[in-house]
């Protein structure tokens, strides 16, 4: 673990595209490498967002996406938070990422 982040030095020139570190580097870390308090603070985080979602669905604008969702690729698999219907998962991400930040 990196102590003094002020020390790394930005690469220049890449070999790999962004995504494929980014998922090298997830793909690496362990959930002990986590400091316990980046743990507890993302389960914060991860159930205030649920809670979000839960409250947002009350509202008109999430019955109206996602009707529109389904009208555009129809029902899938995937859990939209605090509906019954069910998306592909491509439009569920897009309804779950909606109710989580309006």
């Amino acid at each position: 673990m990196i102590k003094n982040l002020a020390s790394v030095k930005p690469e220049t020139q890449f070999t790999q595209p962004i995504a494929q570190r980014l998922a090298r580097f997830a793909h690496s870390l362990n959930f002990e490498d986590i400091p316990a308090s980046v743990r507890d603070r993302a389960k914060y985080l991860i159930l205030d967002a649920v809670g979000i979602a839960f409250a947002f669905r009350h509202y008109p604008f999430s019955g109206k996406i996602l009707n529109g969702l389904l009208d555009a690729a129809g029902a899938g698999t995937a859990s939209v938070i605090g509906f019954q219907e069910k998306l592909p998962l491509r439009d569920a991400l897009i309804m779950n990422g909606a109710l989580i930040t309006i």
